[in-house]
């Protein structure tokens, strides 16, 4: 995490100093306080990483204008390829390096620039032509890979964008057949539909698996998928990702779940006892293990014989813990539901706090692939009958991996998140999770940026696709254990509708009175509160010490910056500044558990700590 704080930095060129001014979170600051000390420590071994391989030359060329002119006299000739994904420090090298003949070259898409989160500036290419006003721009408009009506839907949603060079894209191709839209009830019914039209186009068409993608805006995503196939004999691969319950995370929560069903599970209990980290090291359990074999019994029947002392005091203490946890959720079984007896052992683990410790990328897909493991089993308990427990869930899923370690085929249908999509190309793609919340995230939809970002998301998906296209919603989702309703993506209301059509073969209609309220009046998306799906994760008990908390009346102006806020999702976090006015009056506010969010005030609630 802190590694990859400081890497963002250089990568936007800013010194430690400087950082130290800007740092505003727990891992900031940590960052901040380490920066320079590492660059110190690079210098006396002389030594550099990898973003200073960037750097230097960049603070060699600004100190000395001969080795700056010896290197443009070298390289006459500056060529740069995708562009769009350029960060700053590069942008900067580019330029010096151009020099004053300015023979530089760049090949780009800004509607593919969907990296931002590594550091890509779409700013780059955007503004190519003012840095270079005498360089030529040949546009390449002509799509040579996907038909007629593929292309004219990506040309649709990509025109919604305002930072954007304009382009008319055409392709030679056939029209082909219209996209499709399917709407199921739910991801189970979503990916169950996928299957079917997977199987259905396999033998109309002749095609092989192979030649089929699901694409999806989360890692989380896969599961259902995975699910479905799996269930209907279709081979398949997750590219950029592991299978869903192959995942770390998952195979983590799933042992906790095992111990639950049988203490006695040596490989379960040897994979989480110190999983999160609890002081119970390898030399405990390598004595716990060893008192268990000398006295023939199993490894859970041992801890019920901790007072014997073949532990030290505190590892006695540790371990007991843990003990006393696995018990009170065994106690629990007969009392509680599957998923309710999951949420709260996993919660009381450790494992989310876990991720919540570090905001990275990583550790959010992590957090989610946990949540969907709880979607997995109520919806596995709604679906199963009255014999239906946590150990047949166990049971279910065990046979489920058992399938995926017997795959050896590359005859598969492909598995993948749109950002892992991008350079690749499918006869038949299926764009799936077109929900609100979800694809575009919550997040996104209150900030322009991010929002086009997502749009370009959209487009790259799409135009994945050479011969057919087909887009799938669910009215509701699995979300945290429980079922939610669902609203279908923006993205639909703003694509072409006449190369659209419905499942039933008729035109896809957009109703502009599709997000009316039951009082007759009516919201646009904008206004639509961006966690309406969402539910608290936390108590709502009041705590021991008494904070004064005052409800935020939305437009009185009483949150500004500096002020300390609760959130009903994000917990507490503190204002660090505001901009907008009346209904958009928005609030860019530090979260302690999720780091920086941007939050229109009018749907974010905000309760005044003071």
């Amino acid at each position: 995490m802190v590694h990859s704080l400081i890497s963002g930095a250089k990568n936007r060129m800013v010194s430690p100093s400087q950082y130290a001014q800007m740092a505003a979170s727990p891992a900031q600051e940590i960052a901040a306080r380490i920066f320079q000390p590492y660059q110190d420590k690079l210098r006396v071994a002389n030594a550099m990483d990898f973003d200073d391989l960037l750097l230097r030359p960049i603070e060699l060329f600004q100190g000395h204008a001969n080795v700056l002119d010896r290197y443009q006299n070298m390289w006459r000739h500056v060529h740069i390829d995708e562009y769009q994904d350029t960060n700053h420090a590069q942008y900067v090298l580019a330029k010096m390096l151009a020099g004053p003949d300015q023979n530089i070259c760049v090949v780009g898409d800004d509607a593919q620039s969907i990296y931002a989160f590594r550091g890509a500036d779409i700013g780059n290419i955007l503004s190519f032509q003012k840095d270079y006003p005498a360089a030529t721009t040949i546009r390449l408009e002509q799509n040579y890979r996907s038909t007629k009506r593929i292309v004219q839907l990506a040309d649709s949603i990509i025109r919604h964008n305002k930072d954007q060079l304009k382009k008319d894209l055409w392709t030679e191709n056939d029209d082909g057949d219209p996209i499709l839209v399917i709407e199921a009830l739910s991801e189970r019914d979503e990916a169950q539909k996928i299957e079917r039209r997977i199987r259905d186009i396999q033998l109309r068409l002749g095609l092989l698996y192979e030649d089929f993608a699901v694409l999806y805006r989360t890692n989380a995503q896969s599961r259902s998928f995975e699910d479905a196939l799996r269930r209907g004999g279709i081979p398949y691969r997750v590219i950029g990702g592991m299978s869903f319950y192959q995942r770390r995370e998952i195979k983590d929560a799933v042992a906790y779940l095992r111990l639950v069903v049988n203490a006695n599970d040596t490989a379960s209990f040897r994979r989480v006892i110190n999983t999160p980290t609890r002081g119970i090291g390898d030399k405990t359990q390598q004595q716990i293990s060893a008192f268990a074999d000398r006295e023939g019994i199993g490894i859970w029947d041992a801890l019920e014989r901790l007072d014997e002392g073949f532990l030290t005091p505190r590892a006695t203490k540790a371990v007991t813990s843990f003990k006393d946890m696995i018990e009170a959720a065994r106690r629990r079984v007969a009392d509680e539901t599957a998923v309710d007896l999951a949420r709260g052992l996993i919660q009381e683990s450790g494992l989310l706090e876990e991720f919540r410790k570090e905001h990275t990328p990583e550790n959010l897909a992590r957090w989610e692939n946990i949540q969907e493991l709880l979607n997995a089993i109520s919806e596995f308990s709604e679906s199963a009958d009255e014999s239906y427990s946590l150990s047949a869930f166990l049971q279910e899923i065990s046979l489920l991996t058992d399938a995926d370690e017997n795959e050896p085929s590359e005859n598969r249908v492909t598995l993948m998140t749109l950002h892992a999509s991008k350079g690749l190309e499918f006869p038949v793609v299926f764009l799936s999770g077109l929900e609100e919340g979800l694809f575009p995230l919550a997040a996104a939809t209150q900030d322009r940026n991010e929002l086009e970002e997502e749009r370009r998301l959209f487009y790259v998906g799409a135009t994945r696709a050479e011969r057919l296209l087909m887009l799938s919603h669910a009215r509701s989702r699995y979300r945290f254990g429980e079922q939610q309703s669902a609203i279908r993506s923006r993205f639909f209301e703003e694509i072409d509708p006449t190369v659209l059509r419905t499942e039933a073969g008729q035109l896809f209609e957009k109703k502009a009175d599709r997000l009316s309220l039951k009082d007759g009046l009516s919201v646009t998306y904008e206004e639509l509160d961006p966690h309406y799906y969402r539910k608290s994760l936390r108590s709502t008990t009041p705590t021991a010490d008494a904070r004064r908390v005052v409800f935020d009346e939305e437009e009185s102006g009483e949150i500004v910056p500096g002020m300390r806020v609760e959130h009903v999702q994000f917990g507490e976090g503190k204002v660090i500044s505001k901009e907008g006015r009346g209904d958009q009056t928005k609030a860019i506010v530090y979260f302690r558990d999720v780091g920086q969010k941007k939050l229109l005030l009018k749907f974010a609630h905000l309760k005044r700590i003071g």
